[in-house]
């Protein structure tokens, strides 16, 4: 029999948090190939470019050298993949010893339910007919940490039962996934993120507009046409959980290698150090919208949409199911988690400052933003947004001070940071 190259064989490269995962295993794995098949449209010198910008050290030929351990193969057509993808990834990975498989790969769509199930839990049984049939160590599905759908009390580490309800169709097909991982046969892992954003000393971020960024790319998409002496926002005080992308990949890591077969582990914050969804708002007022006051309301259905200008009302519905989220107090179980830390991980939670630091990366390279903020300096409130509370049923009244003296020290501890 011939000598194979040790793999891994890592399905998302393409994607953000693939790519994350791709430089945490190049990183920490010296010794490993990682195989990562692609689809055709993807051009692999770009793709090799965004897998550079994510590596933490500065030498070129170190990250060279890691780059020669990624290794692109070619996926066969997805209206193939049925009944080509296995025969295929068979044939493609002849010589290499695939050790373990991690998939990061998936539908994102929040609505198209049949899109999800194929790219989702399809993919995923292919992909288990795959590790089966090689005999794979370990199995690591990359699902969400809402998967949960909407529960109250604590979200544990493991398999759910269904909700009374879900934020979308995208957290129930992962949630099914999940159990078609668990019941496969395959030695298997579960790693549930919550939403990623950069990194927490620079801000840095390199994916999509998905989740707070969606949040914020809609703030100045619509409400950056003009200064407004008021805004109304959905931003209860509950604690909004994002994780850094550096603390993704430290977690992803230290549980692939240090957790049992059959682990599933929350990559999430913790709840004590999160800011809460209203400092999460309040930090685009005091950087960017800069009102004369803004009224902030703890549900969705408290929001009189009609009294609202055309431009407000448009921010609610590009980015109502992510301000749905984020009004669910999210309560996850860290027990592997915690475990991992006491075992050395260093893994940066999301602080309000650190969201701040995000923020100030995000509005740098958003044209329209810094348009607006050089346009509005001079007719912008010389003063802090003044706070006032809709509590529900919709009845106004003014806050106390110290809401917006929170904020303020949120920038100032971002500044420090």
């Amino acid at each position: 029999m011939m000598n194979r190259t040790p793999a891994i064989l890592l399905m998302g490269v393409s994607g953000y948090v693939g790519r994350l995962l791709a430089v945490a295993l190049l990183e920490r794995e010296p010794h490993m190939t990682i195989v990562a098949p692609i689809r055709g449209k993807h051009d692999h010198a770009r793709l090799r470019a965004l897998v550079d910008s994510e590596f933490t050290t500065p030498d070129a030929d170190a990250r060279a050298r890691m780059q020669a351990r990624l290794v692109f193969v070619p996926l066969p057509p997805t209206a193939q993949f049925a009944t080509e993808l296995v025969p295929h990834l068979l044939r493609t990975l002849g010589e290499y010893d695939v050790r373990d498989i991690v998939h990061s790969a998936g539908c994102l769509s929040y609505f198209n339910e049949a899109k999800l199930r194929e790219g989702n839990e399809e993919l995923t049984s292919l992909l288990l007919e795959f590790a089966r049939t090689r005999a794979v160590e370990k199995f690591v599905y990359v699902s969400t940490a809402f998967s949960s759908g909407y529960i109250d009390g604590p979200i544990r580490e493991a398999l759910h039962d269904d909700p009374a309800s879900d934020p979308n169709e995208y957290t129930k097909s992962k949630r099914r996934t999940e159990r078609i991982v668990a019941g496969s046969g395959v030695p298997y892992q579960i790693h549930r993120p919550s939403a990623v954003v950069g990194r927490c000393h620079d801000g840095y971020y390199s994916g999509k507009v998905y989740g707070g960024y969606q949040i914020w790319s809609g703030a100045c998409r619509f409400l950056c046409d003009h200064h407004r002496s008021e805004l109304h926002i959905v931003a209860p005080k509950v604690p909004i959980n994002f994780v850094h992308q550096e603390a993704v990949q430290a977690g992803f890591y230290a549980a692939f290698r240090g957790l049992p077969a059959g682990a599933i582990v929350h990559l999430v914050s913790r709840q004590a150090t999160l800011p809460t969804t209203r400092d999460f708002w309040h930090v685009w007022m005091e950087a960017c919208g800069r009102p004369g006051s803004v009224y902030y309301y703890d549900r969705l259905e408290d929001l009189d949409r009609d009294a609202l200008d055309d431009q407000q009302q448009l921010l609610v519905e590009f980015a109502e199911s992510n301000i749905e989220i984020t009004t669910h107090d999210w309560q996850f179980d860290t027990g592997a988690l915690d475990g991992l830390r006491r075992s050395g991980l260093i893994y940066p939670d999301v602080t309000p400052a650190s969201i701040a630091v995000c923020l100030d990366w995000f509005l740098a390279r958003t044209p329209r933003a810094q348009a607006f903020m050089a346009a509005q300096a001079g007719q912008r409130e010389a003063t802090r947004p003044r706070v006032i509370e809709v509590p529900r049923g919709g009845r106004r009244h003014l806050s106390t001070a110290p809401d917006a003296d929170a904020a303020d020290g949120i920038r100032r501890d971002a500044s420090a940071a």
